[in-house]
């Protein structure tokens, strides 16, 4: 029996302002794509955090199909809920931008990109950066699905995060224990493969993504791992096990 889906719950003080997790993406064992994930203070507003994600093209990739897209996201740190999100994506000759506001005294998401929309929203909406600390603070329990309603591409859609099993994770910086998430969204969708992204967090508090796998139509599977997390890594509240 699958237990019913549980929200996110953020627990406080676990986020880590000034932590920039540093990516490489390969695929066909060819290196296509660096990503990094920062934390900071929001500029002007230190009662408030901004969370970026950035990633763009490298070496042949790059001369083919220059990809560079930004993501930012202003958060409470103690509820990991959103006031505004920012997205720019830019595929070759292509650009995207996109901004939502939150209205949470009024309960509703304000998105203008391509259009202008106005969703309904709940307490717990976010958008989908946001969404990925708030599973990263949240307390995760194996059998309970995390459910988060997030607005994306002027919607508002559901993700949700299972735990597949608990395992270890070898990369170069040692062995680790972690959480196999996998996580379903319809609005994503459009991009991967029905049920192929997963995640694997470190099994502590921090819950670190050390490596993101996915399934993209006709280009196939295509996979993040972490390279570099500061301040420091390995990070010291994770317990290494066969370190080399």
């Amino acid at each position: 029996m699958i237990a019913p889906p549980i929200h996110p719950a953020a627990v406080p003080g676990r986020l880590l302002p000034g932590e920039q997790l540093t990516y490489t993406v390969r695929w066909l064992g060819l290196t296509v794509m660096r990503g990094e994930l920062r934390l900071a203070a929001a500029a002007g507003t230190p009662s408030r955090l901004e969370a970026t994600a950035v990633a763009h093209s490298t070496g042949l990739v790059n001369w083919i199909f220059d990809v560079e897209d930004h993501l930012v996201s202003t958060i409470d740190p103690q509820t990991v809920l959103p006031t505004r999100f920012q997205l720019t994506l830019r595929h070759r000759m292509k650009s995207v931008t996109e901004t939502i506001e939150f209205d949470r005294a009024a309960g509703h998401a304000r998105t203008v990109g391509h259009a202008t929309t106005t969703v309904p929203t709940g307490p717990q909406t976010r958008d989908l950066l946001s969404a990925l600390y708030a599973l990263r603070t949240a307390d995760l329990v194996e059998g309970h699905p995390v459910l988060a309603e997030v607005v994306a591409g002027g919607e508002l859609c559901h993700l949700i995060a299972t735990i597949h099993q608990r395992g270890t994770l070898t990369l170069p910086q040692g062995t680790f224990p972690v959480l196999e998430v996998d996580v379903q969204a319809s609005w994503l969708e459009q991009y991967v493969q029905h049920q192929t992204l997963r995640v694997w967090i470190t099994a502590d508090p921090t819950h670190t993504p050390l490596m993101v796998r996915v399934k993209i139509p006709v280009v196939g599977a295509v996979t993040a791992v972490l390279d570099d997390r500061r301040p420091v890594w390995p990070p010291a509240e994770v317990d290494r096990v066969n370190v080399k």
